[in-house]
């Protein structure tokens, strides 16, 4: 769902009640889904597929960011979904960058795939006929991005939705994300979460 270029202005977003830094706010009004719960407002914005979809979970409160995190789990998150419904939002959400590699060896040896990473024990013979192989590294990058253009996670790209009997008159909600907030991408089928992250002080490319 893309954000007109025009409409981005350089404006405050407030990473404490005591600190604010310049930040390229995007705003559009479109149709979204929206829900107020537990402490904030909630926005979903859609992938072109229609299978995925990014959870936008914004503080009501400006230093409310620890609570939200902190009421996180897969009940509540599963419930905050449940209430979304279709509405006329005026959007204003800051452009944000951000990358992660995650060595994740030791936690999956924690959760019980110790031998594969062990080249006493790791059995991998199916696919050379040796036992000499195991697992040494197991990576696992995230990359999520948005902008003007939409939001972006690996190669997914966005779509736009129309609501037909909305009067347009009808004055839009106001979502302002100008201070912390976190988000997460779901599959939408399931309800699964592929990846969440916080966005405290924007960071995109120079």
């Amino acid at each position: 769902m893309p954000f007109p270029e025009e409409a981005t202005r350089d404006d405050w977003f407030h990473i404490s009640a005591s600190k604010a830094v310049r930040a390229k706010l995007m705003s559009t009004t479109q149709v979204f889904k929206y829900a107020v719960v537990g402490g904030a407002q909630l926005l979903e914005i859609p992938y072109a597929s229609g299978r995925m979809s990014m959870v936008i979970a914004l503080p009501v409160d400006r230093n409310g960011l620890a609570q939200v995190e902190q009421s996180m789990n897969d009940q509540t998150i599963a419930s905050w979904t449940n209430a979304l419904k279709i509405a006329r939002v005026k959007v204003t959400l800051p452009r944000f960058t951000m990358t992660n590699r995650f060595e994740l060896s030791k936690i999956l040896a924690s959760m019980g795939m110790r031998s594969a990473f062990d080249p006493r024990t790791a059995d991998f013979s199916g696919i050379d006929g040796t036992r000499e192989l195991y697992i040494n590294q197991a990576i696992h990058k995230a990359f999520i991005a948005v902008d003007e253009k939409g939001t972006e996670a690996a190669a997914a790209t966005a779509f736009t939705m129309r609501l037909g009997g909305l009067a347009p008159t009808t004055p839009p909600i106001e979502f302002r994300a100008d201070h912390p907030f976190v988000f997460f991408v779901r599959d939408v089928n399931v309800g699964s979460v592929l990846f969440m992250g916080r966005v405290v002080e924007p960071k995109t490319p120079d």
